[in-house]
């Protein structure tokens, strides 16, 4: 009786492997394309790897990894107009995907396209909030038109989600140093720094003011740490 309960259960996991690998195969073989995005994508082998994403999005339309791994590589490619394309696609599948919402919004700031990276970044505030990146950007976008008012608020807000925000801060003390203020320019240039020492204009622009307020020493040593990060 021993024997026969042991061979049922042996017989049992035996079916339940067979299962397992059949299910598993049949994975594989339908997202075999995806897969081999994956693959190549990991191996940063972008070409390769968009031949087997535009492959598998053929094949499955509502593969919606595959589409917005296209517009990923797209866009650090710098090829925004394709990576505009495929964001797009996504959306009208998926309208609310936080993270195709935010790049598409992202690959128009790069293009240029203000109004519509402004109107995109706001859809995605809607959708995901928390993201300290939308806030960084459109207070880049402001600084950029001179509306620094607004910048700065959009900095702050960036700054109140992730207080580590090299970025953010580096702009807030540039424009506090454009408005005179340099306690609060060096005091955010500090901040930055302290998140990512390697950022070159942070230092450079903090020897700027130990210039101009005499202090020779920290100076020249801000301007050094410049000049090893750039090589200039």
């Amino acid at each position: 009786m021993a024997n026969k309960k042991g061979f049922q259960i042996k017989l049992f996991l035996l079916l339940l492997t067979c299962l397992l690998v059949l299910v598993f195969a049949l994975y594989t073989i339908q997202n075999r394309y995806t897969l081999a995005g994956i693959f190549f994508q990991t191996l940063a082998q972008g070409d390769a790897a968009i031949k087997n994403y535009s492959k598998a999005v053929e094949i499955n339309p509502g593969d919606a990894y595959s589409r917005y791994q296209l517009g990923l590589i797209y866009k650090e490619k710098k090829n925004y107009d394709m990576a505009e394309k495929r964001y797009k696609e996504l959306l009208k599948i998926f309208p609310n995907h936080p993270d195709a919402n935010y790049d598409l919004a992202y690959v128009y700031k790069e293009k240029g396209l203000a109004e519509d990276a402004l109107r995109q970044y706001n859809k995605v505030k809607e959708i995901n909030p928390a993201n300290p990146h939308i806030y960084y950007d459109v207070g880049y976008i402001y600084r950029q038109r001179g509306d620094l008012d607004n910048a700065m608020e959009e900095y702050k807000k960036a700054l109140s989600l992730d207080s580590g925000l090299a970025y953010a801060h580096y702009d807030m003390g540039y424009i506090y140093r454009q408005r005179g203020d340099l306690d609060n320019a060096l005091a955010e240039y500090k901040k930055a720094v302290k998140a990512k020492s390697d950022l070159p204009f942070a230092h450079y622009d903090m020897g700027l003011i130990y210039e101009a307020r005499g202090m020779k020493d920290k100076a020249e040593k801000e301007f050094g740490i410049f000049h090893e990060l750039t090589g200039e």
